[in-house]
């Protein structure tokens, strides 16, 4: 988890593998279309979220460890609100019970596999900012 980019890329790839798993449940078409919009919806969610964590440096102490933890709010309360969303829009459109539930159950299955990029990706920008530069 050397750059932004890769963990960027994992992310995307652990939401096609997610997305590859809902098709292969051989689900109903509208459960089905419910699930990749959640998978698709938590990778868009989790891409922005992981820019927002490891976009600037974050410094050390507390004021960084507070950076750091307001950083983690915002991310929780836009995934909350976009699942949340997400899931009330297809109660409302009629797409049933079973639909919003694919579409939840999708949604946080990438959102864990995406919590150990970030998880990763936070420790190696802590790390790479703890080491002093070595100038010739």
């Amino acid at each position: 988890m050397k750059t932004l980019g890769t963990s960027l890329l994992l992310t995307f790839a652990l939401g096609l593998a997610v997305a590859a798993g809902a098709l292969a449940l051989g689900l109903e078409a509208g459960v089905r279309v419910a699930a990749l919009v959640g998978v698709g919806v938590s990778t868009a969610v989790g891409a922005l979220a992981l820019v927002i964590k490891t976009a600037s440096p974050v410094s050390g102490g507390t004021k960084g460890l507070q950076a750091l933890l307001s950083r983690q709010v915002v991310s929780l309360f836009l995934r909350l609100g976009t699942v949340g969303l997400g899931a009330a829009a297809l109660q409302l459109n009629g797409a049933g019970s079973s639909a919003a539930l694919a579409f939840v159950v999708t949604f946080f299955i990438a959102y864990l596999g995406q919590q150990v990029v970030e998880v990763r990706s936070l420790l190696a920008v802590r790390q790479s900012a703890a080491k002093p530069e070595v100038t010739p």
